[in-house]
């Protein structure tokens, strides 16, 4: 690829690893590099050779890529981990529950009921996107879930969620329950959708509400039992389904009331729900995830006092096997 510059160490004298942290610290020297007068992003390996980066002999190079690369490797253990999850909750779901929509009512478990979607969910309130700065109504601060921030957070990408001003009134309206489904409403990938777990107010330091362009679906039913729907709910999206919900070209709707109608679940007992809810809670995911949130926290810290020798490596080693 043009548009790929490779960087290799040049001699003995130079770790591989410790270069790629080195390169890391000096990322925005990198990027303010290839910010033209053209105004056109471009790096070139000239202006790239000349990148001034610390280099401390070799065995120290090695001794600080190693404390880095330990923490690295924890993050991307605890990221396989939460993937290795979300596989198994798939395959519980779809061994439990997909071929139950082929059956008649009739022969479903005691218990276990099936139908449209709208018989457990029912349209909630309007989001509220809220202002840009304090106002004397709008006196408190909060986290404002967009579509994307839905979509991400259901995938325990933690993104990073606007901070927005509402009324006490329009935040108390808006809390968020266990067993809460929000749905992007507007956009090109309207359908996509979270089911809102109380776990996930770990994750941010203000109450979480949503915005305006994000539909709220209140359960009719246990928690666990909207966790089941909303399986359902994902899996239409993925294949495709929930797309023919959308209206309008330029800029898509979705058909809310229409998918309420149309997707058709099968709810289980509230006894074998909880069971369900127990082998895919995401508890394990989100402490993984917090987890990775602290390490890299931590890895980002160490790098520039390694880097500049304010920090010495068995001190920094001794700190990383305290969490890893």
């Amino acid at each position: 690829d043009s548009h790929v510059t490779i960087v290799r160490p040049c001699g003995v004298d130079v770790d591989a690893r410790f270069l790629g942290y080195a390169m890391k610290l000096r990322q925005d020297a990198i990027e303010a590099l290839g910010h033209g007068s053209t105004g056109q992003t471009e790096l070139g390996r000239t202006q790239l050779g000349e990148l001034a980066l610390p280099v401390p002999p070799r065995h120290e190079q090695e001794g600080i890529g190693a404390v880095l690369a330990a923490l690295d490797d924890k993050i991307e253990l605890n990221r396989r981990m939460n993937e290795t999850l979300e596989e198994i909750a798939r395959a519980v779901f779809k061994e439990w529950f997909h071929h139950l929509l082929q059956k008649p009512r009739s022969d479903l478990p005691d218990g276990w009921t099936a139908g449209a979607l709208g018989e457990y969910f029912t349209v909630g309130l309007g989001g509220a996107w809220g202002e840009d700065a304090q106002t004397p109504k709008a006196s408190e601060a909060v986290h404002c879930l967009r579509g994307i921030d839905c979509h991400n957070l259901a995938a325990l990408n933690v993104p990073e969620v606007p901070t927005r001003w509402l009324s006490p009134r329009q935040i108390a309206s808006r809390s968020l329950e266990d067993g809460t489904i929000l749905v992007e409403g507007s956009g090109s990938f309207c359908g996509r959708s979270l089911l809102w777990r109380d776990q996930y107010l770990a994750f941010f330091h203000l109450p979480v509400t949503y915005s305006n362009f994000v539909k709220r679906l209140s359960p009719n039913c246990t928690s666990a039992q909207a966790a089941v729907c909303w399986y359902f709910m994902r899996e239409a999206y993925d294949t495709g389904y929930v797309q023919a919900y959308r209206t309008g070209t330029a800029f898509p709707n979705l058909d809310v009331p229409g998918l309420l109608a149309g997707l058709h679940v099968v709810v289980p007992s509230a006894g074998a729900a909880a069971e369900f809810a127990e082998l895919t809670a995401v508890t394990r995911s989100v402490n993984l995830r917090l987890e990775i949130q602290t390490l890299a926290e931590i890895r980002d810290t160490l790098l520039p006092k390694l880097i500049c020798g304010e920090l010495r490596i068995p001190n920094a080693e001794r700190l990383v096997s305290e969490v890893t």
